[in-house]
């Protein structure tokens, strides 16, 4: 008996050594790819009448049939085995890759810890990860990293320029694809960066509203308010007014001040000037650094907070007259009278977490559309919508109307602190920012003559 058991293991042992063998590569069919690592090859086994090709990092070793019996589209499948390999396999020691696709997301990575750590605002990875998913990843993932050169680069502008994308959009894009190159080349993956095509295109300063324009937009946007204008169920307010004057006197981007609450503001009182506000917006396009204001800001942050809690109070006590009525009622709602109560619970005086601007509102994204609703009636109904060459003016206008009226109207104005002050440089001021100024706005500035008339806010 214990013969026969052994003559079966033996038996046993030799079939899974027969298969065993039948799975092995043939020696002589052993061959590397040309311009790919050792790592790579493609062989033949016994057992099969296709090409087969596998991959080695470290002790790893992953195999597959081709399902080819050409070699030379063995060889191709092999290549695109390898590539995929390399791109969706993380396990994978970058070093090793030589996929375009790999190294963004390595730099992407990079880009969200200093995002998280508080290096940079949260938009310095989003807008790179929106512009490699949308247009540059879908280009680049069918290249290896090392062999992106002028020719392909110029493709890829060729393929924007196709789609009519504007030339400042597509040497955005060029920047972005500049840096996943660059971080090739900090993890030693390629030797040098390759000529970059030029993409020429002129600055496009968005219009602002002049001194008299200004004046008229904040006497239009008083009336506007008078009118009743409705958006949405969401009617106008004084608080529309109060923002245009919000945003000229404190320098924000529009994607600043939604995201602003209370609690970001603080007046500092000095013995030397006026009070200012200063302000520390939670997000930023750029770097988060406090912001100082015009003094006139501090009196309309005073009056949007006075107009606010102001017409709070009004909603709290509408709801409570309300609970009343329905209490008092001889046949109560039930369900009336809980859902009126449940309002009231949400229905808080306003305090230091509350936004500054459409506090009301909670979907910040829906509160930037009320306002933007808002904002365009107001300068539609001060026949301001575009400027003299045609362009709209955007709320982005009220930022340029903040510092070209500080450059006109101040005196001793430095450049440095302003555009630090407004999260920019110097060159971006002049760029953008003061292309529309020229020598007859302000002919004091040129001759030396200080002004007779108090700076406007």
């Amino acid at each position: 008996m214990k013969r026969k058991v052994a003559t079966s293991s033996t038996t046993t042992r030799k079939a899974s050594r027969a298969a065993s063998h039948r799975a092995n590569p043939i020696p002589e069919t052993l061959q590397t790819i040309r311009g790919y690592p050792d790592r790579l090859k493609i062989f033949r086994i016994p057992a099969s009448s296709y090409w087969w090709v596998r991959a080695t990092f470290g002790e790893r070793r992953v195999k597959r049939s081709t399902k080819e019996e050409e070699k030379s589209k063995a060889i191709a499948y092999a290549k695109q085995f390898y590539e995929e390999l390399l791109r969706n396999n993380h396990a994978v020691p970058l070093g090793t890759s030589r996929s375009f696709t790999r190294v963004a997301h390595s730099l992407r990575d990079e880009r969200r810890q200093k995002a998280m750590t508080g290096e940079r605002s949260g938009r310095f990875e989003d807008d790179l990860r929106r512009q490699l998913d949308f247009r540059i990843e879908p280009f680049f993932k069918k290249y290896a990293i090392k062999d992106i050169n002028y020719e392909i680069l110029s493709k890829f502008v060729g393929t924007m320029r196709a789609d009519e994308i504007s030339p400042s959009t597509i040497k955005a894009h060029l920047v972005s694809v500049r840096q996943v190159l660059k971080h090739a080349f900090k993890l030693q993956l390629i030797d040098r960066l390759p000529i970059f095509p030029t993409v020429s295109y002129k600055d496009n300063p968005r219009p602002w509203f002049s001194d008299t324009e200004y004046n008229h937009l904040k006497e239009i946007s008083k009336e506007t308010v008078k009118t009743g204008f409705s958006w949405k169920g969401h009617k106008i307010s004084i608080e529309a007014h109060h923002f245009i004057t919000f945003m000229v006197n404190t320098f924000l981007r529009p994607s600043d001040w939604y995201a602003l609450r209370r609690k970001h503001l603080t007046i500092r009182d000095g013995d030397a000037h006026e009070p200012l506000l200063i302000i520390n917006p939670p997000i930023s396009k750029t770097i988060n650094t406090p912001i100082v204001s015009m003094p006139a800001a501090v009196g309309v942050f005073a009056a949007l907070k006075a107009h606010q809690d102001e017409q709070r109070a009004i909603a709290i006590e509408e709801q409570q007259r309300k609970i009343e009525h329905e209490k008092t009622n001889r046949t109560p709602r039930k369900k009336s009278l809980k859902q009126i109560e449940k309002k009231a619970v949400s229905l808080k005086p306003y305090d230091e977490d509350s936004y500054v601007f459409l506090p009301h509102i909670e979907s910040r994204s829906y509160a930037q559309r009320v306002m933007g609703a808002f904002y365009d009636k107001i300068v539609s109904d001060a026949g301001l919508s575009t400027s003299h060459a045609g362009v709209s003016r955007t709320i982005y206008s009220l930022r340029h109307t903040a510092i070209a009226l500080r450059l006109l109207r101040g005196e001793n104005v430095d450049l440095l602190f302003l555009a630090r002050n407004c999260r920019t440089s110097v060159a971006m001021l002049d760029r953008f920012y003061c292309r529309h100024l020229n020598a007859m706005m302000a002919p004091e500035k040129i001759v030396g003559i200080k002004s007779k008339t108090k700076p406007k806010t």
